[in-house]
């Protein structure tokens, strides 16, 4: 079985790719901070987001969960550098191959059980929990097919998958994107916002990617490859 990488890189296949990276470090760096504060001693419990849970601070699984959500959430984040480069993926197999078991391996043992668990005392009601249940079950069946398609060799489907699993990686992101607007320009009091970001922060980023994956935007990063027969 061979296969054939298409399609040279263009100028804009380069500016593409160089846009990427830099939204990808930029929110990147933005989540960082966000996350660092609460994983330095003596491990604060009265900053930010903490102090809206108060009421589960107490539930030994809902800490674990929160620790190991944040902890693993920043390294998937992050692992969107080496998965969609097509540099690497043709001149360093073994580094995207490395980073993509990595990826794997943190949000289906990890990041999405953990997210689940959070999912079930989110703030906002049963809707907004809702949406963080079906967030997280959405990240872990994505992630599962997408390491079943490459098990099978079919790097196509798997690079879609793959895309979709790292769409809702950046839910975080969105979520917190939309929150901001919605704040910024008082469009909407602050339960009515954490819902609609909620469920926003993950769908407008799956209607995105499958956007990109129906003009074949996959061929951006990775390279277009055919079966010779």
């Amino acid at each position: 079985m061979n296969f054939v990488p298409l399609r040279d890189n263009t100028t804009a296949n380069a500016l593409l790719k160089t846009s990427f990276l830099a939204v990808v470090l930029l929110f990147s760096g933005l989540m960082l901070q966000i996350i660092v504060p609460y994983l330095l001693p003596p491990f604060r419990t009265d900053i930010d987001f903490l102090l809206t849970k108060q009421n589960v601070l107490h539930l030994s699984l809902w800490r674990y969960a929160f620790y190991i959500h944040i902890s693993t959430s920043i390294l998937t984040l992050l692992a969107g550098l080496t998965q969609f480069s097509r540099r690497i993926y043709l001149q360093y197999p073994k580094i995207h191959r490395t980073v993509g078991k990595v990826y794997l391996i943190t949000v289906l043992v990890a990041a999405a059980p953990s997210g689940l668990i959070m999912a079930f005392y989110a703030n906002g009601g049963t809707a907004t929990r809702a949406a963080f249940v079906v967030l997280a079950i959405g990240w872990w069946v994505f992630t599962l097919v997408a390491f079943r398609q490459i098990k099978a060799g079919r790097v196509r489907p798997h690079a879609a998958f793959m895309l979709r699993s790292y769409a809702l990686t950046w839910s975080a992101v969105t979520l917190r994107l939309m929150q901001f607007l919605f704040g910024y320009f008082m469009l909407l009091d602050y339960q009515t916002a954490y819902l609609v970001s909620a469920w926003g922060g993950f769908i407008i980023n799956l209607l995105l990617c499958e956007l990109l994956i129906c003009k074949d935007f996959l061929d951006y990063y990775i390279p277009k490859i055919i079966k010779k027969e």
